[in-house]
């Protein structure tokens, strides 16, 4: 039995308290213990080395209590081929060519995707057989049982940065940046910009950060 738990065990009868909220840590001595119920449900508290930690129970959420878990993370890949300007990635994983510039055929299916879950889309990975010069993505989402209209501005959520797509057969990843939680039953859609306007083939992976109910 170490130190931090001989602690714990021979004051917690003496130095247990009711509590509405987590303590400061600059309340108790190491060893006490503190129970209530809080904005996450029934909770014990314990200090240890000048910090008190919280321990949730599920039984406080009822019957169908479950976590979250942040941070699982899927890939999405493909190819097509163009020579648009701005093009919609497809999301059937097959090589094909892509929608266009147009908004419209974002409606069309293969460029459009449902969220299962809740999720964040982190960046995109492109190679491309040509050059593509000053190259950005965007990012797209109707919530559930919308469409995406013809405004571009009315459903950009998020856009990368601009990199320099200077080498043909070179991978380049384009960051998006605001870190948007995106509703489940969404649909999402990315777009690719590009400077040099020439018929070329692009493959992409798509990297997404879902929050899974465990």
């Amino acid at each position: 039995m170490n130190r931090d738990i001989r602690v714990l065990h021979n004051n917690k009868a003496n130095n247990t308290k009711i509590v509405s909220q987590k303590p400061s840590n600059s309340e108790g001595f190491d060893g006490d213990i503190a129970v209530g119920n809080t904005a996450n449900g029934s909770s014990l508290f314990a200090k240890i080395k000048n910090v008190w930690y919280e321990f949730s129970s599920n039984e406080s959420f009822g019957e169908n209590a479950h976590q979250i878990i942040e941070g699982s993370v899927a890939y999405t890949h493909g190819a097509y081929t163009t020579s648009a300007t701005v093009t919609y990635v497809p999301f059937l994983g097959l090589a094909g060519t892509s929608g266009g510039g147009a908004l419209a055929s974002l409606e069309e299916g293969v460029n459009v995707m449902i969220l299962p879950y809740d999720c964040r889309v982190k960046n995109i990975m492109i190679r491309s057989d040509i050059a593509l010069g000053d190259t950005s993505a965007h990012v797209l989402s109707a919530v559930d049982g919308e469409y995406f209209s013809e405004s571009l501005g009315d459903w950009t959520i998020d856009v990368s940065d601009t990199m320099n797509a200077s080498a043909a057969n070179t991978a380049y990843t384009l960051q998006f940046n605001k870190n948007v939680t995106i509703p489940r039953k969404s649909n999402i859609a990315v777009g690719i910009s590009r400077s040099v306007q020439s018929a070329h083939t692009l493959h992409f992976v798509l990297t997404l950060d879902y929050d899974i109910p465990g």
